[in-house]
């Protein structure tokens, strides 16, 4: 269980860092203001990394939450993962 817990974890970690990535990549030029510097792809991979971190505040809240955490990582989630999940 726990080596499926850490491979769930794991490619959460790398979906969410390339989505992320690729998102910065696109928005990252009109909207980067940063005492007039230009975006740089060392500021977008920093921006990512902050996203996985966010992504992972979330996960460690809606574990707390529910107080387990096999339910997250099988093929349906409950409703109220998805609730808590919004909310946070």
């Amino acid at each position: 269980m726990k080596s499926l817990f850490l491979k769930f974890i794991g490619l959460l970690a790398l979906l969410s860092f390339i989505l992320n990535f690729a998102w910065e990549w696109f928005q990252c030029v009109p909207f980067f203001v940063h005492r007039g510097a230009q975006a740089t792809p060392i500021s977008m991979v920093v921006a990512a990394l902050g996203d996985v971190g966010l992504i992972f505040l979330v996960l460690g809240f809606v574990f707390i939450l529910t107080k387990r955490r096999q339910p997250l990582m099988q093929s349906h989630l409950q409703f109220r993962n998805f609730i808590f999940i919004e909310v946070t």
